[in-house]
């Protein structure tokens, strides 16, 4: 069970860390953040009723996403006063599907299209650089054929002459691979003149190229120039600290770790390669990248980047529970979990506890693990609680929230 080598580059482009580049959610193509739930689903919700214009951005900030609050969303954005963030947001949930303890949606193509593109004519820039990844990167599964809304949509876009609005057309050129080397040129001189958006973009575009060199000679020239750029992004988080400079720089370290992850698999950088994804795997889970942590706690159990250390995997594995109680991440570890603590001896799981904050020291946890709106949480769930907070016992045996 190798997870963080089956899945790195997709969990890279679905983690909190989606890139916030002037207001949109890019990675490798474009899969952005919606206003919390995770990934991929089960069952849409349908539309109800008789829903106050504005309720459901207002239930987002204030409550855990529920089947009930999504319909109510689904609902309001069908009206006609509907706005284009609402719009956006529903149109992002049956993009990849949402799934939490309290809500489960189906990816639906019609949907989303339905609602990216009336966001879009409502002036959202974010939906309408959605919709065009969307409907040009991927034959529509309904025999709809979009691709023509989308051309015409990345011409508005290319109309933007402003720089934030050249680096967006650029980085949805790039993600539909339309990208012209006058663009990258363009994006370079950006970057040399200090915008430090346009410097992870033009090293995001170097590290791309090198997939399709054969030398590795020249792989590593490309990456040497690549890290400069990144490197100006990492600067600048740390003089600003501010989160959409978090964002970018959590995007430099995770397209470090695929290149690390790729260069793996030849021998003489195997090592180095290991460490450096340990590396990076531990600075995004200290920035609080839950996708990051729980990887961090697989790894180090599984010993799959050439350390095996179940007291780290242990300390990460609490870490993310307490975090994230309930959560897909918290979930997701439920079999480590039980591997790290109810198999070993109570005096070493006692000596663990005693040396887990020594691994997550500086951790941060970024998540705000809104309650559960009174009546929406089905009667066979409970609301999740931390691992200090729950009975003695209970939080090394099971997850809490989940069915018994």
């Amino acid at each position: 069970m190798k997870m963080f080598n089956r899945n790195v580059l997709a969990l890279a482009a679905f983690s909190a860390i989606s890139f916030s580049l002037c207001g949109t959610g890019l990675a490798e193509e474009l899969v952005p953040a919606s206003p919390r739930a995770e990934n991929s689903g089960t069952a849409a919700p349908e539309a109800s009723s008789g829903i106050k214009s504005g309720a459901c951005l207002e239930n987002l900030k204030k409550y855990r996403l529920s089947n009930r609050i999504a319909a109510e969303c689904v609902a309001e954005a069908e009206g006609p006063d509907a706005s284009p963030e609402l719009l956006y947001t529903v149109g992002l949930w049956f993009v990849s599907g949402e799934h939490d303890l309290f809500v489960s949606i189906k990816p639906d193509e019609r949907k989303a299209r339905h609602f990216l593109y009336n966001a879009a004519k409502k002036g959202s820039a974010d939906a309408r650089q959605t919709y065009v990844v969307t409907q040009m990167n991927h034959p529509a599964n309904d025999g709809v054929d979009n691709k023509g809304v989308a051309l015409n949509f990345l011409k508005e876009m290319e109309a933007d002459k402003t720089d934030d609005g050249f680096l967006r057309f650029v980085t949805t050129l790039k993600a539909v691979h339309r990208l012209k080397k006058e663009h990258a040129e363009k994006v370079k001189a950006m970057a040399d003149a200090d915008n430090y958006k346009a410097a992870f973009i033009y090293a995001d575009i170097l590290q791309a190229s090198t997939l399709s060199m054969k030398s590795q000679a020249d792989i590593n020239k490309a990456m040497k120039e690549a890290e400069f750029y990144y490197n100006r992004v990492l600067m600048h988080y740390r003089d600003q600290k501010d989160d959409e400079s978090r964002s970018l720089a959590a995007r430099v370290y995770w397209n470090l770790i695929k290149y690390y992850v790729r260069l793996s698999a030849i021998e003489q950088y195997r090592e180095q390669s290991q460490q450096a994804v340990l590396s990076y795997l531990e600075i995004l889970a200290k920035m609080g990248d839950l996708m990051a942590a729980s990887n961090l706690a697989v790894s180090y159990h599984l010993g799959d980047w050439g350390r095996q250390d179940d007291d780290a995997s242990y300390a990460w594995t609490s870490w993310v529970r307490n975090c994230a109680p309930g959560s897909m991440y918290s979930q997701g570890l439920k079999r480590v979990n039980k591997e790290v603590t109810l198999k070993v001896p109570v005096e070493e799981l006692d000596k663990r506890r005693e040396k887990a904050p020594e691994f997550t020291a500086g951790a941060v946890c970024l998540e705000k693990n809104l309650p559960v709106r009174p009546g929406d949480a089905p009667e066979e769930l409970t609301v999740p609680v931390a691992e200090d907070e729950a009975p003695a016992g209970d939080a090394a045996s099971q997850d809490a929230g989940e069915p018994k």
